[in-house]
């Protein structure tokens, strides 16, 4: 079991490209059913696993409560595992037949208020960020994702040649190992080509490619960066939800209520279909629903 469970996290990573995050998830979802297994063998071997177990661990996860959004995700996670099984051969046929994942609820992404993120990029930026090394990289890494929209993987994924200083381009990364260029707008390229003086200043000798370091000059890394957010995110916002991907959240829910294209949001944020972008929409209807019921006569009779 170990070494095609090794196998399916390296396809993960190294195909698939999905982040350190997400192959942990994996990683733990199997592990998981793996030791519900334990209740029909002794020595469980997740490949052969049957239909029928894994009705029962459906069955056990809505039991204790699980959210369905939570079961629909480590179903997702074996599915997907018995699914390389079967193109590697290792399996005639996969045990998932007939077994239909759990309705998620929808919930509309969350994201800041225009007042929120203008605040928070305030001109003269003085009294959030610091005028140093720190401050000037955490302006710039926050500048970057709200708008551009990237993913957390993806801003960390980011090198130097990623940008395309006379072309106003940035090349992103995405997942399954899928590029896509991103417009960046001439007052966030001020702020990068800033933050490429003062790291040139602090780190003359640095031979690291990756964009944006630490300030020991080391690639910043994924609780780097949430933990960046959520500190930035708590200065203009007391929503409890405060990571990175409120910011790309927001990047798109903005340019959705100022009227741009959905087939351009989708390709700014690469997506790989329509119907991950639609969501926005909600967040505009919604948005429009608490304005009608604040200020319509009507509304309040």
């Amino acid at each position: 079991m170990k070494a095609k469970l090794s196998s399916f996290l390296n396809y993960l990573q190294y195909e698939k490209r999905y982040s350190e995050h997400t192959c942990a998830a994996y990683k733990t979802d199997l592990l998981q059913f793996a030791e519900f297994l334990e209740i029909f063998h002794k020595e469980p071997d997740l490949e052969n696993a049957q239909n029928k177990q894994i009705r029962a661990w459906v069955a056990s996860l809505m039991k204790t409560a699980h959210a369905a959004s939570t079961t629909h995700r480590k179903l997702s996670s074996v599915r997907a595992f018995f699914k390389f099984l079967l193109q590697q051969g290792e399996i005639k046929k996969t045990p998932f037949v007939g077994i239909h994942l759990p309705k998620k609820k929808q919930r509309l992404p969350v994201y800041l208020e225009e007042s929120a993120t203008e605040k928070l990029f305030d001109d003269s930026h003085t009294e959030i960020f610091k005028d140093d090394f720190s401050g000037t990289r955490d302006l710039c890494m926050l500048q970057l994702l709200y708008a551009t929209g990237m993913r957390r993987a993806e801003i960390i994924g980011l090198k130097l040649k990623s940008i395309n200083i006379n072309q106003g381009l940035l090349t992103v990364l995405g997942k399954g190992n899928k590029t896509r260029l991103v417009p960046v707008p001439p007052d966030l390229m001020e702020v990068v080509n800033r933050y490429l003086l003062v790291r040139q200043t602090n780190f003359p000798n640095n031979e690291e490619e990756t964009l944006l370091l630490t300030d020991r000059g080391k690639p910043i890394y994924a609780k780097f960066v949430y933990d960046k957010v959520h500190y930035y995110l708590g200065m203009v916002s007391d929503a409890e939800k405060r990571s990175p991907h409120v910011l790309r959240h927001t990047f798109a829910t903005h340019l959705t209520n100022a009227g741009a294209d959905l087939n351009a949001i989708k390709e700014l944020l690469g997506h790989a279909n329509l119907a991950a972008t639609q969501i926005y929409t909600h967040n505009s209807i919604a948005r429009l629903k608490e304005v009608y019921d604040k200020t319509h006569p009507k509304s309040k009779k």
